[in-house]
């Protein structure tokens, strides 16, 4: 699994946890914890991951970015070491 492919697939369970709690009406009024807010964020974390795989966008990839980013899921099992900042 890339860095890539393991960001895309915990911040698709982010967004599956938020839409659940939309959907079962336990957002609390989509404050700053609220629901909105963490689809708001995997929407921007997409578009950050976007930036770095795409060579028209980014004419060299930062690879502390992803990293950066990956480090909110070390706690995961597949979360590799090699991915630490």
């Amino acid at each position: 699994m890339t860095i890539t492919e393991f960001l895309k697939a915990r911040i698709a369970e982010d967004e599956e946890r938020a839409q659940r709690v939309r959907r079962y009406g336990l957002d609390g009024g989509g404050g700053f914890f609220g629901a909105g807010r963490v689809l708001g964020e995997c929407a921007a974390k997409r578009a950050i991951i976007e930036t770095q795989s795409v060579p028209k966008i980014v004419a060299v990839p930062n690879p502390f970015i992803l990293r950066a980013l990956a480090t909110v899921y070390a706690d995961h099992p597949d979360y590799r070491q090699e991915w630490a900042l």
